[in-house]
């Protein structure tokens, strides 16, 4: 479950390299995103100059007009939630799969 405050880890790379998998970020806010599918997106601290997104989960171009750049939850994982051998198989998935 994530909460506002805690750490939380990438599990996978952002396609425009945002972050990479395995970065730690503070969870500051999270909400539902404004596409049509109401996916949960979380601010890591990152700002944005442009005010449209693509939802990762329905692909629905929306507009959000807020300075915080929110990413899919879905790319995240509450670092309370996972253990080490859990956290080094995510981890190492990437570098055995290449």
């Amino acid at each position: 479950m994530f909460e506002i405050g805690k750490e939380i880890m990438a599990i996978e790379s952002h396609p425009q390299g945002k972050f990479k998998k395995g970065d730690v970020f503070t969870l500051l806010g999270m909400k539902q995103c404004n596409c049509k599918c109401k996916d949960l997106v979380l601010d890591i601290g990152l700002l944005r100059d442009f005010n449209s997104y693509i939802c990762r989960t329905c692909g629905n171009k929306y507009n959000d007009n807020v300075r915080e750049f929110y990413f899919s939850a879905k790319r995240f994982v509450p670092i309370d939630d996972i253990c080490i051998s859990e956290l080094t198989e995510v981890l190492e998935k990437e570098v055995f799969s290449v």
